[in-house]
């Protein structure tokens, strides 16, 4: 929460770059802060489901017979699939400065906080997924901070 707090203020701090060939505190926050958690969460994602289909044997079998708590599993498995293509696509164009970059950080960023919210429910219905909850709040944190760098 503090992480949030604190990228919010620096964003509307102004950019005070000695050399006006030097990029400002607002152009370091969209071309690198933005584009890393991007990148990082999108990885994260990937391996922390190529873990679990590794390690959990609950997840074997066909991916799209998959229930848990009676609820098929493929529907979120492909929402998290595209938010993390999405965030390392955005993540991408906007470290590099590519005209769509903005437009796919966005839209993978509100993905990101779609599915970390919704996520926080599982994890705040067990027992033992408390590590999950703090990844989850990180990344509804970190994607509603970036949004507002970005818009």
């Amino acid at each position: 929460m503090h992480t949030c707090v604190l990228l919010a203020i620096l964003t509307v701090l102004p950019a005070t770059a000695a050399d006006p060939d030097e990029p400002g505190l607002p152009a370091v926050m969209e071309r690198g802060v933005v584009p890393g958690f991007e990148l990082t969460m999108g990885t994260a994602i990937l391996v922390v489901w190529t873990v679990d289909f590794a390690t959990r044997p609950d997840l074997r079998g066909n991916p799209f017979t998959l229930r848990e708590r009676g609820e098929l599993m493929w529907p979120h498995l492909l929402a998290e699939g595209a938010t993390a293509v999405g965030l390392l696509a955005g993540g991408y164009g906007q470290a590099r400065g590519l005209p769509w970059g903005r437009t796919a950080s966005l839209v993978a960023l509100g993905s990101l906080a779609y599915t970390s919210l919704s996520s926080l429910g599982w994890a705040f219905s067990e027992p033992g997924r408390e590590p999950y909850a703090v990844a989850m709040g990180a990344g509804l944190a970190g994607a509603s901070a970036s949004i507002v760098i970005l818009w």
